[in-house]
């Protein structure tokens, strides 16, 4: 049985985001897409398309860096779910905190809005803000994003740009070493904050000349500017790489020769489209630049699932970082990004 969240989704174009609360689906205020809790995981549907007749849907299922075991295997199921649902047609992705995929960053306009803490520290009101100080990391360089680090002298650096969250007050630091995007972006985060956070109540200080001597600033911290750190200790990180063909494999996933399906490696790149089979299901392992699971329009069931798991198989067994991206393609909706992986596939 479909839960019941699903039934009035995926009809339009438009994004659908939940976060999962005692296994269970909680549906995210709008003027909340873009903010995530390290403490949870989430499960987010884009439908696009012109009108109801040509839609198409890609799901992402979001892991905070700190999600519970219970709430990564829901938002692992709950995709699923959602993707049966809706037919089978779906592209699913798995989303790391902070190694999301171009995609899922691109429904963001203003950015990834990262807090600590879980479902607990999701549900604050105005006055219980009031309260609250916070500080924050704006930070990059195509891919910009706002990061809440622990609230301390030792957290800042003179290479990016820092806010600090105080109720009726927010302070933008802008030292000589950011860049202008990350100060365009931290303005637009700061707005983002009084608004939705404090009604549009609170005050935004915006501190560029007088990094170094604003009182008020200073006074949140328990050092000076001229003890403040160069440069961060956590470097810009460029998430688009560039695929190498001699490190792609490519694996058949079949049961036309036994009940149980077998994983068969096919080739190692470079990959041609022809190496495919409407009749089974294919796993592509780009080492650490992703794994994609390819489902043909007639595998049998038993080989949908088996893909999927033997994919997670892989990442075990190559002992591949947590972070690498997983994607699911289905025959005859392949992405572009996919379709780049063969060297004859235009």
């Amino acid at each position: 049985m479909a839960d019941e969240e699903f039934e009035s989704i995926g009809k339009q174009p438009g994004l659908t985001v939940w976060r999962i609360e005692n296994f269970k689906l909680i549906r995210i205020q709008k003027n909340r897409f873009g903010t995530f809790y390290s403490g949870d995981s989430y499960l987010v549907l884009n439908t696009r398309g012109s009108n109801s007749s040509n839609l198409e849907w890609d799901i992402h299922f979001w892991l905070g860096s700190g999600s519970t075991l219970d709430e990564m295997a829901t938002a692992a199921i709950k995709a699923v779910e959602l993707d049966d649902y809706l037919g089978g047609r779906p592209v699913q992705y798995r989303e790391i905190q902070y190694f999301e995929s171009k995609l899922f960053k691109s429904y963001f306009p203003n950015g990834i809005r990262y807090l600590q803490g879980g479902v607990a520290s999701g549900f604050n009101s105005i006055e219980k803000l009031k309260h609250i100080k916070r500080l924050y990391m704006v930070k990059g360089k195509r891919d910009i994003r706002i990061i809440e680090v622990p609230f301390s002298g030792s957290s800042l650096n003179k290479s990016d740009v820092f806010i600090v969250e105080d109720a009726n007050d927010i302070y933008e630091w802008c030292p000589p070493g950011s860049n202008r995007i990350e100060r365009l972006k931290a303005n637009t985060y700061a707005m983002q904050i009084r608004d939705d956070e404090y009604g549009g109540k609170s005050k935004i200080h915006l501190i560029e000349d007088d990094w170094d001597s604003h009182g008020q600033f200073w006074s949140f911290f328990d050092i000076k500017s001229d003890q403040v750190k160069e440069n961060s200790d956590v470097e810009d990180k460029e998430f688009e790489q560039n695929f190498i063909n001699e490190n792609i494999q490519l694996y058949r996933v079949s049961d036309l020769k036994s009940k149980t399906p077998t994983v068969t490696k096919v080739a190692s790149g470079p990959l041609k489209k022809s190496m495919l089979d409407s009749n089974d299901c294919f796993i592509v392992d780009c080492a650490e630049n992703g794994i994609y699971t390819w489902i043909g329009r007639r595998c049998t069931k038993n080989e949908k699932i088996s893909s999927i798991l033997a994919a997670k198989e892989l990442m075990i067994k190559n002992n591949y970082p947590n972070y690498i991206p997983m994607s699911q393609v289905i025959d005859c909706g392949e992405t572009t990004t996919f379709k780049s992986l063969f060297t004859d596939w235009n």
